[in-house]
């Protein structure tokens, strides 16, 4: 009886132990989720993307005005990158110059929104991006698919939204 007795406290002790552990671990858990989650609630979106022509002459290199919705609930697009893949390569074009225009603001890109600030990005949640992008058109006659997404100084990439180029 006393060996029972002795065996259940020191069952009730291992598992104490073990919860309130488990209890701290789960508290480091809950930091690293709440990280993660935060990860996850500041990724931004991008929408709306029109390019202000979708036909380009093959084997030449083409200009391109691009213009986006997005939103970022974290506001950290400011030294953040528009991206776009054509012909397995991945070209990268700043989010963080200076100035706004409905007709791609004659910089690399640029960005509209709400409220003034020395950077177009600095703490916008949503807005509408230009971006006027030169691609290398390889030999290629017909459609081109590419994808184009937008990623956040903190690392957070858009999904990708595809564009479809006619090469002529």
């Amino acid at each position: 009886m006393k060996k029972r007795i002795i065996l259940i406290i020191i069952s009730g002790i291992f598992i104490i132990a073990c919860g309130g552990g488990g209890s701290s671990g789960s508290s480091g858990g809950g930091s690293s989720g709440s990280g993660s989650s935060g990860s996850t609630s500041s990724t931004p979106t991008l929408s709306n993307v029109v390019f202000d022509t979708t036909t380009g002459a093959h084997s030449t290199s083409q200009m391109f005005h691009v213009s986006f919705n997005f939103t970022d609930p974290a506001g950290a697009l400011d030294s953040g990158s528009m991206y776009c893949t054509y012909g397995g390569t991945n070209y990268g074009f700043g989010l963080s110059s200076t100035g706004s225009s409905s007709s791609g603001c004659g910089k690399t890109s640029c960005l509209a929104g709400s409220g003034a600030s020395s950077s177009p990005l600095a703490a916008k949640t949503s807005g509408t991006g230009y971006s006027t992008i030169t691609l290398p058109l390889n030999a290629t006659v017909g459609p081109v698919n590419l994808p184009v997404w937008i990623v956040d100084k903190l690392g957070n990439a858009s999904s990708k939204t595809n564009i479809t180029l006619t090469q002529t």
